[in-house]
């Protein structure tokens, strides 16, 4: 019986682990592009979007999801594609505004910078939900 508890247990943890890291699906991304811009882990957003190190880290972390093309255009259908279905209509007005607002940036790491910074201050409350620093606060 004392087998049988642990193996569920254990069962449990596996599929718990297994779980979050298919709900986080940028876990991998968040890795590679931390670690090529020494970015180092911190727990709050707005710290991360402090340090002048974010902006090629979000360069590389919207290439890598496909989400800014090397002339700096921003694909948010993809964008609203990768988001929690539940927040996708209300990001959508913010992703076009911070867009347009930052088209004119020609560098691509200050551009990716000023797009995810305009909606970090816009959406404070949804910006947790994206899992670009941090795993997806849903």
């Amino acid at each position: 019986m004392n087998y049988l508890l642990l193996t569920f247990a254990c069962l449990s943890v596996i599929v718990g682990t297994i779980a979050a890291e298919l709900a986080d699906h940028h876990v991998e991304i968040r890795k590679k592009c931390s670690a090529e811009n020494h970015l180092d882990k911190v727990s709050v957003n707005a710290v991360y979007l402090a340090n002048p190190k974010s902006n090629c880290y979000l360069k590389c972390f919207l290439e890598s999801n496909k989400l800014i093309n090397a002339y700096g255009e921003f694909d948010i259908p993809a964008a609203l594609m990768l988001m929690d279905p539940s927040i996708r209509e209300q990001a959508r007005p913010l992703a076009e505004k911070c867009d347009r607002y930052n088209s004119k940036i020609e560098d691509l790491c200050d551009k990716s910078h000023a797009v995810i910074d305009c909606f970090f201050k816009e959406a404070p409350a949804l910006f947790p939900q994206l899992g670009i620093f941090e795993p997806p606060q849903l």
